[in-house]
């Protein structure tokens, strides 16, 4: 344990501004999502509003199919992570990477918000339980994910335009790849959670606190 965390340690040395541009769209994210849902047209809430409370009847009186969850699961999870792997060995792949940070921050705030203020004081528990236990571990995984993506980019940037990498670049560069097969394990381990724990917990919180 002692020396993965000082290779990951290694690894985010002198990577504080990707980190604060990474945390910074994630949170412009949030807030953009929020301001969503404030700003809701009637019909569009009512739709959701809808939605959301049939499925919270159904989870309470039907048994779970993990096995399509699991699939819903990956799917989502495939559509954001793969974009910023992808990005990470091109040039130009910073601000993409950027950009699904901050759409993962915006589903965020705005699932959260609708939940919360749909559902009143009962949405809070609903909110908790569908959203923090996965994203516990999606958050920092992919924050971190996101900081290595952008250096490795930024590393062919510079090797594209500057013809020149350092050798600190170059170590960064491997550390980093390895950084990242670790990080994917912690993210399944989110999918795992968000697949068999969390419908659990909101299940119980609906048959108990909700219906």
């Amino acid at each position: 344990m002692n020396v993965l965390a000082k290779k990951v340690r290694e690894t985010f040395e002198g990577q504080k501004l990707y980190y604060l541009l990474v945390l910074l769209f994630f949170c412009v994210g949030i807030v953009l999502g929020i301001y969503a849902v404030k700003y809701m047209n009637s019909t569009d809430r009512q739709d959701l509003t809808n939605y959301y409370t049939s499925f919270i009847n159904s989870i309470g009186k039907k048994p779970i199919d993990y096995g399509i969850l699991l699939l819903e699961v990956i799917k989502k999870n495939i559509i954001l992570i793969f974009p910023i792997m992808i990005f990470s060995f091109t040039f130009f792949g910073a601000p993409i990477i950027l950009i699904m940070d901050l759409i993962k921050g915006f589903t965020i705030g705005y699932t959260f918000t609708f939940l919360l203020t749909t559902f009143n004081g009962k949405g809070l528990l609903i909110a908790l339980s569908s959203l923090v236990p996965q994203n516990i571990i999606y958050i920092p995984s992919i924050i971190a994910l996101s900081i290595i993506a952008i250096s490795i980019s930024t590393i062919k940037f510079k090797e594209k335009f500057i013809k020149k990498t350092h050798i600190k670049n170059l170590i960064f560069y491997k550390g980093g790849l390895n950084i990242i097969i670790i990080l994917l394990c912690i993210i399944v381990l989110g999918i795992v959670v968000e697949t068999y724990i969390s419908p659990f917990i909101i299940k119980f919180i609906v048959t108990n606190f909700y219906m």
